[in-house]
Order: structure tokens, then C-alpha cells, then sequence
């Protein structure tokens, strides 16, 4: 194993980046709603849209402390239409182990509207992972680990959008007791099937990634796959991604080869019946380790994206990666390119975001924001995430604007004397231009920590959305944070 990341057992691991052009209204990046009348650009939308409010404005803060005070969030999503934000992962009860806790918010104001929690058959640890609306904004979808007893199993929760209400929960283990580890949850552009990609123990061949098609309607398991790679080691599943016109699902993630080196290794499976049609392995010239945490599939569907890091040096004083992103031909698995977008000293995952019209790839990894161009695996500008000053710095999640002007980028920031707190920062998609930057809740004592998952975009680009953790002697809360966009 490459990276101590991989022995948590508790869902601790990095989330791992995903993006689909196809999927971007599940996300909340859909086509912006034409509210300023019709004969108006897109472009002429989003300026007046944005005019209202000063970039990078906080427009409105929103915690969740829960009966324990003990919170960890995990994921967001937002709404097709824009008008909701929901936030998962992990709420600890007075006298109870931890349950999924999913809030949903009012994109406009930030008040509460619902929320939901679901606490396994056993009543034991459940902690969500990964979050999906469906593309009509009815239903909500929630995967992560659920207690089992001997084991923990990847469970899969769906809610009424509107009142949180649950439809239905499907529950998978693999063929051996352990620790499933979900990954991923992503829905089809028609709305009918739910994917879920996670790793699981086999009989005899350790961890394996195993990925899962559920009816939406109802929860029926479709099919279930797993991936056991050459060296019969442990292969993590790491993202999920879904093709733009549903016929196929890509998941990536880290492998074993014979030779015990980890190499990103990345499935496409029919998204009917899971058939899988091909595999892409990949190690570049590192002798050493290979983690891929995100996968992409590009507008037209030809091609697909998938991003990691590449340890490059056995560690001595340190460990020196890679960030580097492969691209693959969607039909056959062939690789593309693949190109060293920067390196430094340190693993982190890799995240990843599309430009809306497939040419520019975003990363973010730690110390660094960088594009490449997506049809030629060109490096365009590489920014440092934060200043030199900061003691310590990690760029989290990375997200564009609807007119793919801006891109947005969160992560954690240590300043001299202050604790770790949210910073969110807008660079022109252009040229790498900083455009503007909040930093959220910087306390006065060090027992605090603030530390964000995700930054999504609504879908007219006038609201940028934050959420993480936010931790003090206190306790553990769920806060998610508005700022215009």
C-alpha cells in the first residue's frame, strides 16, 4: 500500500473527486435557469445575476451541532434548480454511536429546511460518504459504511428532496466479513439507476472494488461487480463517473500489479448489466506508488479523465509526488496522454473539476491549483493555493463557474497564530488570476479547526457554497458557507 490513507477504517480516507459534464445538473452545475428573459446570453445572465452581490460576499452561514455536538461532514450537493443545499456524512447521538445525518438548506438564506438520519439495523457506527440528486431534484441518494456486526457494509439511503422522508436504504457486503469502504455514489442523466462504487474484502483476494447499479425507484440491486487486479493485493475504488448519454460507468481508483507496485487502474463497465468492457492500468514511470482519486468523462463522451498522484522517490526526509492526470479513449481504454501537472513533497489526493465545455481540465492537490488542456494533456498555469506565509496549506475541492470564467478552489489554511480555517479563493480560468478570497471563522485559539470538503457553484454562478467541519474544544459541527459568486 502506497499511503497510510488506505488503512482507515473509519471513512477518513480523502473524498475523492468526481465529475461527469453529462451529470452536472446532479451536481447542482446545471444550465442556468433563464429568469432574465428569453434573447439573453448566458453570459448576460450570470453578470446580472452576479451584480446583485460583490464577489466573494459571505452571503450566509449555516451550522449543524446535533444533540452531541460531534459532526463530521462528508459531502454536498446542490439542487438541480438551485434553490437547496445538502450536506452528509456523520452525527454522533447523546449516548449513541454515529449516524448519517443529511441536512438540507435553503440556497437562498440558509435556513434549515429538513433533516435525516439513518441509523443502521444493528446500531452500530453508520457514517455517510457521498451524495447524488437526481436530475429531476425529487430524490436524494446517501452511500457509506453501516455497521454489520462483524462486518460494516456499503449502505445506500434515498430521500424525498422536499422533506427528507426515506424512500428506501439498500445494503451490500462483500463475499468475506470486514470494512467496506464506500466511495462514491452517482445517478443516470435519465434518472432511473443509481451507482454506487466502494471497496470491499474478497474470499481470498484481500480488498477489491466493487460497484453496484440499484433501481432508483426502488432500491432493487440491478447488478454488483468486483475488481480483484493482477496482484491479487488491495485494490481500492476510489470515484465514479457516468457517461453523458447513461450506457456506461468508469470507476477508478488504486490497484496492486504483480510487481506489489499500485498503479491507477480504471473500469468501464455497461451501465445496463455492469459487463465490463474494458481496463485501463496505469504507472507512468513511478516504480513506487500510483493512487488515482478522480474520474471525468468528457461532453461528447470520447473520452475520459482520471487524476491522481504518482510518488516519484522512495521516502527518505520525504516522499516527492506527482500530480498526474491520463487521458483515455472512452471505447476502447487506450491511453491518451498523460502529463505531470506539478510535484512536491507530500500525498494528497488529486481533485478535479471539467470546464463546462470539455477543454480545460482543473486540479487541485495540496499546495497547488493547475490546468491542462483536456484534448492534449498540456500544462497551462500553475498557481500556489495560498501564500508562502501560510504555515500549512490543503487545497480540497475545486469547482468552475456555469460560464467557466472562475474557478474556485477550498481547502484549509494555517496562518501564524491562528488556527486552521476555511479558504475559499477565485482565480480566472484564463490565466490563473486571483480574483478574490475568503477565509472563514479564523478563532483567537489553536484548539480550533476548520476544515471544508467541497465547493459546488449554484447553477446561475451567483452563489459559491462551502462546507466542512468545524472543530474547537467544544465540540464538532457541520458548517456550511455562502458567498457570492
Amino acid at each position: 500500500m502506497s499511503m497510510n490513507l488506505k488503512m482507515n477504517t473509519m471513512v477518513t480516507r480523502p473524498l475523492a473527486a468526481v465529475v461527469t459534464v453529462a451529470a452536472l445538473a446532479g451536481l447542482g452545475l446545471a444550465a442556468p435557469a433563464a429568469a432574465a428573459g428569453p434573447g439573453v446570453s448566458l453570459a448576460g445572465r450570470l453578470a446580472a445575476g452576479r451584480a446583485a452581490v460583490p464577489p466573494g460576499t459571505q452571503l450566509w452561514e449555516a451550522r449543524y451541532a446535533g444533540p452531541a455536538k460531534d459532526n463530521a461532514a462528508a459531502a454536498m450537493a446542490v439542487s438541480p434548480d438551485g434553490t437547496a443545499v445538502y450536506v452528509t456524512g456523520v452525527s454522533y447521538g447523546l449516548g449513541q454511536r454515529g449516524d448519517y445525518l443529511t441536512v438540507a438548506y435553503d440556497a437562498a438564506t440558509g435556513g434549515q429546511v429538513w433533516e435525516a438520519r439513518y441509523n443502521g439495523p444493528l446500531n452500530g457506527l453508520d457514517a455517510a460518504r457521498s451524495i447524488a440528486v437526481s436530475p429531476d431534484g425529487t430524490v436524494l441518494y446517501v452511500t457509506g459504511q453501516s455497521y454489520a456486526g462483524k462486518s460494516r457494509l456499503l449502505a445506500t439511503v434515498a430521500y424525498s428532496a422536499a422533506t427528507g422522508a426515506q424512500l428506501w436504504v439498500a445494503r451490500y457486503g462483500g463475499p468475506a466479513a470486514g470494512t467496506d469502504l464506500p466511495a462514491h455514489v452517482a445517478v443516470s442523466p435519465d434518472g432511473a439507476t443509481v451507482y454506487v462504487a466502494g471497496t470491499t474484502p474478497g474470499t481470498i483476494s484481500g480488498y477489491d472494488y466493487a460497484t453496484i447499479g440499484y433501481s432508483a425507484a426502488t432500491g432493487a440491486r440491478l447488478w454488483a461487480k468486483r475488481y480483484n487486479g493482477p496482484g491479487n493485493g488491495a485494490d481500492y475504488a476510489n470515484a465514479l463517473a457516468v457517461s453523458p448519454d447513461g450506457a456506461v460507468v468508469y470507476v477508478t481508483g488504486s490497484s496492486p500489479g504483480a510487481n506489489s507496485h499500485d498503479y491507477y487502474a480504471t473500469i468501464a463497465y455497461g451501465a445496463a448489466d455492469g459487463t465490463r468492457r474494458w481496463v485501463a492500468r496505469y504507472a507512468g514511470s513511478s516504480t513506487v506508488a500510483n493512487d488515482a482519486y478522480a474520474v471525468g468523462v468528457s461532453p461528447d463522451g470520447n473520452t475520459v479523465y482520471v487524476s491522481g498522484s504518482s510518488q516519484t522517490s522512495r521516502c527518505g526526509a520525504g516522499c516527492d509526488w506527482a500530480w498526474v492526470p491520463t487521458a483515455y479513449s472512452a471505447a476502447t481504454g487506450a491511453l491518451l496522454w498523460s502529463a505531470t501537472a506539478f510535484s512536491e513533497i507530500g500525498a494528497a489526493p488529486a481533485h478535479m473539476t471539467l470546464s463546462r465545455d470539455g477543454s480545460t481540465i482543473y486540479l487541485a492537490g495540496q499546495d497547488y491549483v493547475s490546468t491542462v488542456h483536456a484534448a492534449t494533456g498540456k500544462v497551462g498555469w500553475v498557481i500556489n493555493f495560498a501564500p508562502v506565509d501560510t504555515l500549512q496549506k490543503v487545497a480540497l475541492s475545486v469547482a468552475t463557474s456555469p460560464d467557466g470564467t472562475t474557478v474556485y478552489v477550498t481547502g484549509y489554511a494555517q496562518v501564524t497564530g491562528g488556527s486552521e480555517n476555511y479558504r475559499t479563493t477565485a482565480f480566472s480560468a484564463a490565466n490563473g488570476d486571483q480574483l478574490w478570497t475568503a477565509n472563514f471563522n479564523v478563532p483567537t485559539t489553536s484548539a480550533h479547526r476548520n476544515e471544508p470538503v467541497s465547493v459546488l457553484v449554484s447553477p446561475d454562478g451567483t452563489k459559491v457554497f462551502v462546507t466542512g467541519t468545524s472543530s474547537s474544544v467544544i465540540g464538532k459541527d457541520y458548517v456550511t458557507v455562502a458567498y457570492g459568486g
